[in-house]
């Protein structure tokens, strides 16, 4: 279904955009992941400095940043009114997401010295991180809604 033929106007669309970009938007400013380093620190990292040096993660084939390329393919979706293309592209950024847990096992190297300084691992999450995924969960939600919206208003 195009984007134009949708019930649901552009006006509702961009509303419902700014609406799932809210949580996504605060989990930047908050503390998200908790981390301990091995040398006996501790260190709590921002959802910005978490999203700055996601790209890192993917060099320990953590594929959990790549989330965020996800979620925002899934709003522009939901901006042409592809309700069940965006609802498939936020349960995508969901399960990438939870990749995120992989680092309660594995060590990783965050630091912007890249080895000179003690491997970190993580050891609870933070409020942030469950913005970031709720933000996914929002997107599937809403999307799925409009598209039975859509449904039944065509039938």
């Amino acid at each position: 279904m195009s984007g134009a033929k949708s019930p649901v106007g552009i006006a509702w669309r961009v509303a419902l955009v700014g609406i799932c970009l809210v949580p996504y938007v605060a989990s930047y400013t908050m503390p998200a992941l908790h981390f301990h380093l091995l040398k006996g620190e501790e260190r709590i990292m921002k959802g910005s400095e978490l999203a700055m040096m996601g790209p890192l993660a993917l060099l320990h084939f953590n594929v959990a940043w790549l989330a965020n390329l996800l979620y925002l393919q899934g709003l522009a979706l939901m901006l042409g009114g592809l309700w069940r293309s965006a609802a498939v592209f936020a349960a995508l950024a969901a399960l990438f997401g939870l990749h995120t847990l992989q680092f309660y096992t594995q060590t990783i190297d965050a630091s912007l010295n890249m080895g000179r300084d003690s491997p970190m691992l993580l050891t609870q999450l933070e409020p942030g991180f469950y913005l970031w995924m709720g933000s996914f969960g929002l997107v599937l939600i809403v999307s799925l809604a409009c598209w039975l919206r859509d449904r039944k208003l065509r039938t």
